[in-house]
């Protein structure tokens, strides 16, 4: 809503005035009122109002210097002059002074009116055009970020004249000096084990959570700059006067950037690799390769710190090696089910990846890719197939091969073959049966718990749940969830025919915490609802 000032000397012409026009048609309040030009300075800085409707000819301080005075400091107001016919010499200057309009004595109210429609129409423009000049300008700044985006990637990238990127630098307006330079990769840890439940936006704003904490984390750095690359990292560029500084500087953003992400109690940590420093801009490019490089080695040293190139040229080591290794008594182990040998054997294998230097990573690629096809044999040998212990044996590789340290890695590729192991040990023991009868009993005596789950029952006879789900509907000829929907329909058939029962409550008699669902589904399987099966059979 607008705000009017009333000001003339007179009470009879203000009140008139005040009380005359119906503001609130218009969207205008009355603000307040002043007696004369001295008040009236002092009720603007107070109030501030959008339109001032004064008389020129008031004492202390006429109509012209109350406009002089006030414009300079609000240069939008709109000024409506009061004037007599003999006055009108003045009106003419108060309009060169900015005064907006004037009406002459005695007031017509009816001309008052339009002058106000006419402000309220070119207020509303001009908030309009205040609101598009707005979004030029998110637009234009949004542009010059993706520009500036594009050319630190290109500088990373590709080799360039130091001069041409100087010049690039000053045409962006980006401040950006020192003698030494150099790139760091911060990267979210186990990136892909964290997203592949996500939906596309919900990764989106992880990374863009994550970029924006780096950046809070520069936004006091003259000389450093960041932008979000690939998936999951952000890359800084960094210029100081000499390298220990900027080690050291580096050291402290990342410390930064961790108890940030710490404090927010986000789920994920993340991991720095630096590369070397060197007085050349045109050497980015090899500094953000030796980064990449560096942050590799934490499938070696660990996740969740800072790595430095110089810090990791011990490893460079087995440059020229063979891959020797024979997975055949491993796989012997998985036939025979013993899982201490197997875990023993892993952990040996988990020394000799490491001991692989910078070639580690590939090496571990190639061993578990055949370790993991030769266990998937083992189950084709048995007449099994791999569907029957994972759901999708494409992701369960995926998700040892995603995790980003040796230690990790090994956690994970254990779980995947002690499940084959258990497999392979009850399939040729017959005892699919026993584990089986197991489960049921467990069912029966816990199937009125409330939030009973396929987890509970997989957890009870030591399998895992995928692989329970799957031995159990080979087995049973049904899912888990239909048999236990089955067992609850039973019992509360039973209940019905029993006097004193409210339906509810059989519903949480047998499990269900929701009675319209157990409505739901009991007629879903019997046909009828709880109530008409009570009518139909209690008296039978």
């Amino acid at each position: 809503m607008l705000r009017v000032l009333l000001v003339d000397d007179e009470e009879i012409i203000r009140d008139g005035i005040k009380n005359g026009i119906d503001w609130e048609s218009h969207g205008i309040e009355v603000a307040g009122t002043a007696e004369d030009g001295e008040q009236a300075v002092e009720a603007v800085h107070l109030l501030k109002p959008d339109i001032i409707i004064t008389d020129i000819k008031m004492p202390f301080i006429d109509g012209l210097e109350f406009i002089e005075k006030i414009k300079p400091d609000f240069p939008d107001v709109f000024i409506i002059i009061i004037s007599g016919h003999d006055e009108f010499i003045y009106a003419k200057r108060a309009l060169q002074l900015g005064a907006y309009d004037y009406i002459l004595k005695p007031i017509e109210l009816d001309y008052l009116n339009e002058i106000l429609i006419k402000i309220k129409t070119e207020f509303a423009k001009k908030e309009q055009d205040e609101k598009e000049i707005c979004v030029l300008r998110e637009q234009v700044e949004e542009n010059a970020g993706l520009v500036r985006e594009n050319f630190l990637k290109e500088i990373v990238n590709k080799r360039m004249e130091t001069d041409y990127i100087k010049q690039k630098f000053e045409d962006l307006n980006i401040d950006f000096a020192g003698q030494c330079f150099g790139v760091i990769s911060v990267q979210i840890d186990d990136y892909y084990n964290i997203t592949q439940n996500l939906g596309e936006n919900e990764a989106f704003e992880l990374e863009a959570e994550f970029c924006n904490t780096v950046r809070d984390a520069l936004a006091n750095e003259r000389s450093f700059l960041s932008f979000s690359n690939r998936r999951g990292e952000c890359v800084i560029i960094a210029a100081e006067r000499h390298t220990e500084i900027l080690k050291r500087k580096t050291v402290d953003i990342y410390n930064r950037i961790r108890e940030e992400i710490r404090s927010r109690n986000k789920t994920y940590t993340c991991t720095a690799g630096t590369g070397s420093s060197y007085n050349s801009m045109e050497m980015l490019p090899v500094s953000y390769k030796e980064a990449i490089d560096t942050i590799n080695y934490k499938f070696i040293i660990g996740k969740d710190r800072i790595i430095f190139f110089d810090n990791v040229r011990s490893y460079e080591k087995n440059e020229y090696y063979s891959i020797d290794y024979n997975d055949m008594e491993l796989i012997s182990l998985i036939r025979t089910g013993d899982k201490k040998l197997i875990e023993d054997k892993l952990h040996a294998l988990m020394d000799d990846i490491k001991a692989k230097g910078s070639n580690s990573y590939l090496y571990m690629q190639i061993v578990i890719s055949s370790i993991y096809m030769q266990a998937i044999k083992v189950l084709k040998d048995i007449g099994g197939s791999v569907e029957e212990v994972f759901t999708n044996p494409i992701e369960a590789y995926n998700r040892i091969m995603a995790h980003q340290t040796v230690e990790s890695l090994m956690s994970e590729l254990t779980t995947v073959l002690f499940s084959i192991a258990d497999y392979v040990s009850a399939r040729k023991s017959g005892r699919f049966n026993l584990v089986i009868e197991r489960a049921k009993e467990y069912i029966k005596k816990n199937y009125s718990r409330d939030n009973f789950s396929l987890d509970d029952v997989a957890n009870f006879v030591n399998m895992s749940t995928c692989y329970f789900s799957v031995i159990f509907k080979q087995e049973v000829g049904e899912t888990f969830i239909d048999y236990l929907t089955g067992l609850r329909i039973e019992k509360a058939k039973e209940l019905l025919l029993l006097p004193g029962y409210k339906t509810y409550e059989i519903s949480y008699m047998i499990g269900y915490n929701n009675p319209t669902y157990f409505s739901t589904t009991f007629k879903k399987i019997t046909g009828c609802s709880p109530s008409d099966y009570r009518d139909r059979f209690s008296n039978v």
